[in-house]
């Protein structure tokens, strides 16, 4: 991931609409989930979807927060649209997108050897 992207929240965009839309009287809820490797998956505050939503709405355009950015991290990233509530049993769920995060100095800490420079 590029450097300029540390230090602002991560625009995602979701192309393509899901099987079923908010429709009026039917909340939907998109729920990212951050799953680095290694460490237990965490979630970024649900977020209520405007209702109605068509295909037109699309592509729909959401953040995700780059306090989830601070350390070097390989990160599989994913999304869940819940219907009703944010913890509801019922929802779908997008593929998921790998990203790394590599916020190490160069040469990983080690003293790097000098540099050489043709004659």
């Amino acid at each position: 991931m590029p450097v300029q992207f540390y230090f602002s929240d991560l625009r995602v965009e979701i192309p393509s609409p899901w099987a079923f839309l908010p429709t009026p009287g039917r909340n939907q809820y998109l729920v990212l989930e951050w799953n680095v490797r290694g460490a237990r998956p965490a979630e970024a505050p649900p977020i209520l979807l405007p209702n109605p939503m068509t295909p037109a709405d699309f592509p729909f355009l959401v953040h995700i927060p780059q306090a989830f950015m601070l350390n070097s991290a390989i990160v599989d990233v994913k999304f869940r649209i819940h219907n009703g509530t944010p913890n509801s049993p019922s929802f779908d769920e997008s593929e998921v997108v790998t990203i790394r995060i590599d916020r190490d100095a160069p040469g990983g800490g080690a003293l790097l050897p000098p540099a050489i420079f043709p004659i």
